[in-house]
């Protein structure tokens, strides 16, 4: 402020052509951010919420702080999942150094919630890949995103064929292959055993016990 010669004057909102924010009333604004934002309007239905002015307050609108239920119903599924019980008790016994118990009750793999199969796992996969918020992205991108929060064991192959059977993503999928050029017919021979050709099949995949795989 020293380098600069300030002078603050403060105009009434009756004197400037745009009001400002202390000029405002606290009924004003609450009817104009109430009757502007629709989509608040739409959320607070949904949420069967109404605002209500006392008689001896004025009014104001105060911040409304919502908390994701997800973590919470993760926690209460993991009581019914055997084989996270079974590392439940291993981390109490000191057996799985990696794995730990929150203050809430939650085991956690590293920094990342353990989901346990079932419905709710569904729901993480849902929210992940269809919800309003996300874009139906691939198998890769989605597994990105999931494993920074949350652990199971073969996360990637269920994402990947969470992915694989989403009738949206087979319905826009993207054509990778290069376009295809003119056909270029060969040559008819005029006597057989005049031309030989052989087709090379090369890096194919593997089955479990090593041996290459055909048909």
């Amino acid at each position: 402020m020293v380098d600069y010669d300030v002078d603050l004057q403060y105009h009434p909102g009756k004197a400037n052509i745009v009001p400002d924010a202390l000029s405002r009333e606290p009924e004003a604004c609450l009817a104009l951010i109430i009757t502007k934002h629709k989509h608040l309007l739409k959320e607070m239905r949904d949420l069967d919420l109404m605002v209500v002015r006392r008689s001896d307050t004025q009014g104001q609108l105060m911040t409304l702080q919502l908390q994701p239920t997800l973590m919470e119903k993760i926690r209460m599924a993991q009581n019914g999942d055997a084989k996270l019980q079974q590392f439940r008790e291993q981390v109490e016994s000191g057996l799985r150094s990696y794995m730990s118990i929150h203050a809430d009750g939650a085991l956690y793999f590293g920094n990342k919630i353990c989901v346990p199969k079932g419905e709710v796992r569904e729901e993480v996969l849902a929210e992940a890949h269809s919800s309003v918020y996300s874009i139906h992205p691939g198998g890769t991108k989605m597994y990105q995103d999931l494993k920074t929060h949350f652990w199971w064991n073969g996360m990637k192959r269920e994402i990947a064929r969470y992915v694989s059977q989403c009738l949206i993503c087979q319905q826009v999928k993207a054509e990778h292959q290069k376009p295809a050029g003119l056909l270029q017919p060969l040559l008819i021979s005029v006597w057989k055993w005049e031309n030989i050709t052989m087709d090379f099949v090369t890096a194919l995949p593997r089955s479990p016990k090593g041996k290459m795989q055909f048909g």
